[in-house]
């Protein structure tokens, strides 16, 4: 239900949205690339009660506090836009699975014993 609140919202707003399906987190992260932002519904390892929406970067990074914090303030002030009957966003399906499958192997050089690096430092 979740899920199909987030793509009736952003549809409404005028945006288009492409729905990937289940998928892993890094697979969605690789996704976003060709997009403006890729969102995901998800509680990790919690129990379903604790769903909630993770954005990410085109970048592959999740997006960051100020982000965070900018898009509950949008949420918070009420007054998006909404499209419209003629201008609401389309929604369409894309298999994401063939880009992690497809995607290069990581490069050695940007992983650490401490784990990946970030992109901002």
């Amino acid at each position: 239900m979740l899920g199909s609140a987030l793509i009736a919202g952003v549809l409404s707003a005028g945006a288009g949205v492409v729905d990937a399906g289940l998928v892993s987190t890094p697979t969605l992260a690789r996704g976003a690339s060709d997009y403006k932002c890729g969102a995901m519904i998800t509680a990790s390892h919690n129990p379903a009660p604790y769903n909630g929406i993770k954005l990410w970067n085109p970048d592959g990074m999740a997006f960051d506090e100020e982000q965070q914090k900018e898009i509950e303030a949008a949420i918070d002030s009420q007054s998006s836009r909404v499209a419209t009957w003629d201008q609401v966003g389309a929604l369409s399906r894309r298999e994401l699975l063939d880009l992690r499958l497809s995607a290069p192997p990581p490069d050695r050089g940007q992983i650490s014993r401490s784990g990946p690096r970030r992109g901002r430092e």
